[in-house]
């Protein structure tokens, strides 16, 4: 575990939590768990049949030892639903039974020009602020597509990266992956510190999540780059080293730092 008096990368340029902190719907998800660690964040606009085999996959997540990162608050998922999207409440509610670490909020996107990107924004927005409620800006924002499909361990293995001091982690066509084989996705992604989300501003309405890792890289901060789906060295590699083998150490939760635990 990464020594919580170890102090974290020093990050360059103008704080923007402010902006974040103005744009989040922090309250409207519900209770903050106070064990959180993990909020992944995610936008509905369209194909809204999407979302139940999304969060089924979600909930294959395993840490070393075959418990769930979902288990005991530790992490939850947001979805920000456009409000004016045909979709079941009946089906919602089942889904929020079934998963109660879903969290679903309808939100009115009115003019938006992308409404997809204001969407995953504000869930972004939000998992992050959630996070440093419950205390733990080294907690991670995960902002997803509906049709990623992760790893059964990726969650576990990007924790493990920020526990070692990592700001963020980034994968895909660049810089290895964390999806499963097969899926429909693509395009590179990242999972990112709250502390370091907030600092770069978070998510731009026209970026894609990979953009994350890279501002975080331009302001400094440690980016660990996941290779043919294994993680590099204990020590995270800032963007663009070259990484010089696997990770010893296993999938795992980390504990909350004591400075942290509440």
């Amino acid at each position: 575990m990464t020594d919580p008096a170890l102090p974290r990368t020093a990050l360059r340029g103008r704080s923007c939590e402010p902006d974040v902190r103005r744009r989040a719907r922090t309250d409207d998800f519900g209770r903050v768990p106070h064990d959180l660690r993990i909020s992944v964040a995610v936008g509905l606009t369209e194909r809204p049949e999407r979302l139940g085999p999304f969060v089924k996959a979600l909930a294959a997540q395993r840490l070393a030892g075959g418990s769930s990162p979902f288990d005991d608050d530790a992490a939850e998922v947001l979805v920000a639903l456009d409000e004016d999207l045909d979709v079941s409440a009946a089906e919602l509610a089942t889904l929020a039974t079934v998963h109660p670490w879903l969290r679903i909020v309808p939100v009115r996107l009115g003019g938006a020009a992308d409404r997809a990107g204001r969407a995953r924004q504000l869930a972004a927005d939000a998992a992050c602020t959630r996070l440093l409620a419950a205390g733990d800006p080294a907690g991670l924002v995960v902002p997803l597509d509906l049709d990623d499909r992760l790893e059964p361990d990726a969650l576990a293995r990007c924790l493990a990266e920020t526990e070692a001091g990592a700001d963020a982690v980034r994968w895909g066509p660049e810089g290895g992956t964390l999806y499963l084989v097969g899926s429909a996705a693509s395009a590179a992604g990242s999972a990112v510190t709250a502390r370091a989300y907030a600092w770069v501003g978070g998510l731009d309405l026209d970026t894609s999540p990979a953009a994350l890792a890279d501002a975080v890289d331009a302001a400094g901060g440690l980016v660990a780059q996941h290779v043919d789906g294994a993680p590099v060295e204990a020590q995270p590699l800032p963007l663009g080293s070259a990484p010089s083998g696997p990770a010893a150490r296993p999938p795992r939760m980390p504990a909350r730092p004591a400075a942290l635990a509440r």
